[in-house]
């Protein structure tokens, strides 16, 4: 019998295990499509374990609804630290994950997580997407192409998302964030790898598509809105801030 807790993190919504020796992956690994399957399980993007760690306050391992592992998930790492706020009392956590190290911080029903490490650009011929004159790479702990289109709202983020995800040039396929700007706030779609569907919000999407702008002309901080919400971003030197809702939905138990 295993615990569990349902978050949502502005649409985002994962399955949460507490897994302090680190046992359960392998299991939960071998059952992530069918946990996460819309009508036949739970209903999740992903399942995040929580570990004991000797250093940090906790460490978190993703698992993608297709059952691969992801480097990093700010949306579920918010929501983590919520969890963790709920079972230990704590407002300020320091955390590590595959793709690099933060720290974290609960107000309320509001959870902001800073990045400690540095955003990557790595180089990709991005000459593959003519047609998106607007194109870059970034990797926020997993890659991610940033991508501008006219009328947001009625593009096909499903169909181009996953031909542009799987793309010979992005060697291990890239998350597709397709964005508008509209009255000083940023809207932003995402197809994302691992889910590979459209998710309703991607805090690593959003903070990619931040760091990119901030690149390109010096703005440090940024309002978005998702189809799960709106969240903000503020970029400091040698760090950047993603700020959101977190929600916990229920607590379950698993058997196996």
């Amino acid at each position: 019998m295993i615990t569990f807790y349902k978050y949502d993190a502005t649409g985002n919504d994962f399955i949460i295990v507490y897994d302090p020796k680190r046992e359960l992956f392998a299991a939960l690994q071998d059952q992530a499509e069918s946990l996460c399957h819309r009508h036949h399980g739970i209903g999740a993007d992903g399942i995040l374990l929580i570990h004991d760690h000797s250093s940090v306050d906790f460490e978190v391992t993703i698992i993608n609804s297709d059952g691969t592992e992801a480097e990093m998930c700010a949306n579920g790492t918010r929501a983590c630290i919520h969890l963790m706020h709920q079972l230990t009392d704590k407002k300020f956590f320091k955390i590590k994950a595959l793709g690099g190290d933060f720290t974290g911080q609960v107000s309320d029903q509001t959870v902001a997580l800073k990045m400690v490490s540095e955003v990557e650009f790595p180089p990709v011929d991005l000459s593959v997407l003519p047609e998106y004159p607007f194109n870059h790479f970034a990797v926020v702990g997993v890659p991610h192409t940033v991508i501008k289109v006219d009328n947001l709202e009625s593009f096909d983020v499903a169909s181009e998302g996953k031909r542009i995800r799987n793309l010979d040039v992005f060697k291990k396929g890239t998350n597709v964030n397709f964005i508008e700007e509209e009255n000083h706030k940023i809207k932003i779609r995402t197809f994302e790898r691992g889910v590979e569907g459209e998710t309703l919000s991607c805090g690593t999407g959003i903070m990619a598509t931040a760091a990119v702008l901030s690149k390109l002309r010096t703005q440090q901080i940024f309002e978005f809105e998702t189809r799960g919400g709106s969240v903000g971003v503020e970029i400091e030197e040698g760090s950047m801030t993603y700020t959101g809702q977190v929600r916990q939905v229920y607590k379950g138990e698993l058997r196996f």
